[in-house]
């Protein structure tokens, strides 16, 4: 993959020699080529123990780039990454529960153990619906497994909806 001419990679053989003075050849590769390369491993073809540090690096990778880009293309790199600390400070501390929930989110806890840190009047789909909203700000990384599904409004119904009356009246 990385000495393919496409990828425009330089990946020279080099030999050296061991602590017995034997030679051996070894494969270099730059390290921008090194990094282009990393992200392009499918994480379930690593092993297990490598496999949560790939992912990492993955992601650092990605954020390094886009804020390169984001910066370079549209200027605004600093810009977003004040406004997102702004909203992240002021979405935290506008109910006393939330930094709670981006706290144990962090720090891998399970949605029980932030139910039980968050304020008990707190009902658990609220908990839940900033959980996932938080994730869909980017605030988490990711969500509880057992945070409950979202919460489904009824639908209205001509007994309940008196607009929908109106489509059941004499015609």
């Amino acid at each position: 993959k990385v000495s393919a001419p496409q990828t425009g990679a330089w990946v020279p053989f080099m030999v050296t020699h061991d602590t017995t003075g034997r030679a051996q050849e070894m494969f270099c590769v730059a390290f921008p080529d090194f990094l282009i390369w990393l992200a392009t491993i499918t994480p379930s073809r690593v092993k297990e123990e490598a496999r949560a540090a790939l992912i990492r690096t993955r992601a650092e990778i990605k954020q390094v780039i886009a804020n390169h880009y984001r910066e370079r293309l549209l200027g605004e790199a600093v810009a977003v990454e004040q406004a997102t600390q702004a909203f992240e400070t002021e979405w935290a501390g506008a109910k006393s529960w939330r930094p709670a929930i981006l706290m144990g989110c962090r720090n891998g806890w399970s949605f029980a153990r932030i139910r039980a840190a968050a304020r008990p009047s707190t009902p658990q789909w609220r908990i839940a619906e900033d959980i996932r909203n938080a994730h869909r700000l980017g605030l988490i990384d990711w969500m509880p497994q057992d945070t409950p599904a979202p919460r489904v409004a009824p639908q209205p119904t001509p007994e309940t909806d008196p607009r929908q009356i109106s489509m059941f009246a004499e015609g």
